[in-house]
């Protein structure tokens, strides 16, 4: 298999793990693409074209990427356009919000637990179990995901990153 086809099954198989978290198809297409291009950069017009894909479809999925800080906008001087690249420092910030989320979810688990513990009808004992299996989940996972970042942030050390307080990788002064 020659590279051009290597990337662009890769591109594709970005795509569908996208799509598979929840994510438009394209999302994926666009950070598959932006991993293969060197420099990891790409104009609106050079995606559309490197991903046989409408102006519309991209831009919509560009904007989401951005609004999730999986990539950024970037102006280069001297050049009309705007591109995009991966926003890799902000990849573990990106995680570390989404864990509040558990956070979040456990909290409404309980409130949902009061709600049907005032209520008490005879038939709610599958629900509250069903109820308080997510809520010690939710728990867990807002207890054990910090831990794991904090593992996760020593291992890279190892390696030579230096990360700023909120988990974003610190520039090259």
């Amino acid at each position: 298999m020659d590279v051009e086809t290597a990337k662009r099954n890769l591109i594709e198989a970005i795509g569908m793990e996208y799509e598979q978290i929840g994510l438009p198809r394209m999302a994926g297409r666009i950070m598959g693409a932006l991993m293969t291009h060197v420099p990891q950069r790409l104009s609106l017009p050079e995606l559309c074209e490197k991903l046989g894909a409408g102006k519309s479809s991209v831009s919509v999925a560009a904007r989401l990427l951005c609004e999730m800080q999986i990539i950024r906008r970037v102006v280069i001087p001297g050049e009309r356009r705007e591109f995009y690249e991966p926003a890799f420092d902000q990849t573990i910030a990106h995680f570390q919000r989404r864990f509040n989320h558990f956070r979040d979810l456990n909290r409404l688990m309980n409130a949902a637990l009061q709600i049907m513990d005032a209520e008490n009808p005879p038939e709610s004992e599958e629900a509250r179990k069903n109820l308080t299996f997510l809520r010690d989940f939710y728990g867990w996972l807002s207890i054990e995901m910090p831990i794991m970042l904090r593992q996760w942030e020593d291992w890279i050390r190892r390696y030579g990153y230096e990360l700023n307080d909120d988990f974003t990788l610190q520039s090259d002064k």
